[in-house]
């Protein structure tokens, strides 16, 4: 992980993440009261490469209107932050490590549903509980 992290380059400024949602305004940062250690966890290991409300950059996925964000049940964004992703498509190379190792459920949990609350509709319940099975 380090040495994928080294490989980027710097974020400088000030960093304002707002939800903007395909279909919703941007919102005020107050919008995310109520998951403030999903948004500190974004903010450490998710915005170098996901951005921080615009468009992603170069080395990753827009989250914006993405379907895993968008789906409320969480399971595809569950999985993929708990195991990564890493192939090919037409369009090239898809990666993002895995971070299992490096947060608890609870953690992955206000991640998920601080990413859906941000970019995509809201309403996400994922828990500790779910994060622990789809760990399996």
């Amino acid at each position: 992980m380090a040495a994928y992290l080294k490989q980027l380059p710097p974020q400088r400024g000030v960093v304002e993440i707002t939800k903007n949602s395909a279909s919703a305004k941007p919102d005020s940062l107050q919008t995310f009261a109520g998951e403030p250690e999903g948004r500190r966890i974004y903010e450490g290991a998710c915005m170098g490469c996901h951005g921080s409300g615009g468009p992603a950059t170069a080395y990753a996925g827009n989250l914006q209107g993405h379907p895993s964000v968008n789906d409320t049940s969480s399971l595809n964004a569950t999985w993929v932050t708990l195991h990564g992703v890493d192939y090919w498509t037409a369009e090239g190379h898809v990666y993002m490590p895995s971070f299992a190792g490096a947060y608890s459920d609870a953690e992955i949990a206000s991640v998920v549903r601080y990413v859906e609350a941000a970019f995509g509709p809201g309403g996400a319940k994922v828990n500790g509980k779910a994060v622990e099975k789809a760990r399996k």
